[in-house]
């Protein structure tokens, strides 16, 4: 047996469990796990995600910042020294991890 294909594979399987697990605390009518009888934790039209979550659709999974809203959507306004995840302006070169490729960025980090 390769045991690094099988802890890959568990680090995928982890992040899956992680994703889902966050998604169905996203959905309406749902509290976060361990609030009991709270169907009414999230009100429509209010976002249901606060600063303080670890999602990696409301925070940069590298920065641990929330994201700001752009014109392109959301995005991680931090610096950063990883090339790979960042793009050159100027003469800083700035993360790139948004919500839609954030769980691309842990799955390669977590097979590192």
């Amino acid at each position: 047996m390769d045991t690094k294909r099988l802890a890959q594979a568990l680090n995928t399987i982890a992040l899956g469990f992680a994703e889902a697990a966050e998604a169905l605390t996203e959905s309406p009518g749902l509290g976060k796990p361990g609030e009991v009888g709270r169907a009414d934790a999230h009100s429509p039209g209010v976002p249901s995600a606060s600063p303080t979550d670890q999602g990696h659709l409301t925070i940069c999974p590298k920065h641990h910042v929330p994201y700001t809203e752009g014109n392109y959507g959301p995005y991680c306004k931090q610096a950063t020294d990883d090339p790979a995840w960042g793009k050159q302006k100027g003469d800083r070169l700035w993360c790139r991890i948004t919500p839609d490729n954030a769980a691309e960025y842990l799955r390669i980090r977590a097979a590192a």
